[in-house]
């Protein structure tokens, strides 16, 4: 979009990171950049006009702020006498009925399918490299505040989508409920109930039954690795067992 056309008070739909993003403008900051605020209320610098996709057009011909406003507006309840239980109208009852199904719909929507879960999982490591890239180049210089705060706004935006699909990012980024690689291999051996090869495996489990969720640009090579180092070094005791070139099985009556 042009600069001109980007001012405060308005809502635009934003390009962040791989996907988009709405934000509200309200100021300009000194450097230049738009200050904005995301749905969930963070705070990000945007400074580059490009990354503003198109205005989103108020409902009922409102301004953002006054059809905000409206939104959160209670039902007025009628005032009751001391000492004495009247009833409250049945119009303010009925008008918070369906106050009370939006609420219900919106917690029933929390857990995301595993698919939407493995995406923002996804989502969420490149944001966690783009911000430590972001805080060492501020340290040397490279960029200055601004650009910071901005890639680390997109990080905190992102791991608050994955929060709300049900999800929780811990350590190295893995999302709770998701396997390794070597725990989605011994899972898929188990209900195939048959050998497979090392790319065959990582397919079943990364886009048919989405247990994993690999970083390297070849999860069959690092699967067939790891696979290969178990049965190495724990002998009987692995839970793998190398039945052929290439061919991997689940070793009967060993688990972990």
């Amino acid at each position: 979009m042009r600069e001109q056309d980007i001012k405060p008070g308005n809502s635009y739909e934003v390009s962040m990171g791989r996907g988009k993003a709405i934000v509200t403008v309200t100021g300009i900051a000194p450097s230049g950049s738009w200050q904005c605020t995301l749905a969930n209320g963070t705070g990000i610098n945007i400074g580059a006009p490009d990354r503003f996709l198109r205005r989103l057009k108020a409902p009922s011909g409102k301004e953002p702020k006054e059809a905000a406003k409206t939104k959160h507006e209670k039902a007025p309840v009628a005032p009751t006498k001391a000492g004495k239980g009247k009833a409250v109208p049945k119009e303010a009852v009925a008008s918070e009925e369906p106050q009370k199904a939006a609420q219900t719909t919106v917690s029933d929507t929390q857990i995301a399918d595993p698919e939407t879960i493995a995406r923002l999982t996804a989502e969420y490591k490149e944001a966690v490299k783009r911000a430590k890239v972001a805080r060492q180049s501020l340290a040397f210089g490279f960029i200055d505040q601004s650009r910071h705060d901005e890639v680390n706004a997109e990080w905190k935006a992102v791991k608050a989508a994955l929060y709300a699909a049900g999800g929780k990012p811990e350590k190295r980024g893995r999302c709770t409920g998701q396997m390794s690689g070597k725990e989605a291999a011994h899972r898929v051996l188990i209900e195939e109930g048959r050998a497979m090869r090392a790319r065959e495996i990582t397919d079943m489990a990364v886009h048919v039954k989405k247990y994993w969720s690999p970083e390297g640009a070849t999860p069959e090579a690092t699967l067939a690795s790891a696979i290969g180092t178990e049965i190495q070094r724990k002998g009987d005791q692995s839970r793998f067992l190398k039945v052929g070139p290439g061919l991997f099985t689940a070793r009967e009556g060993v688990d972990e």
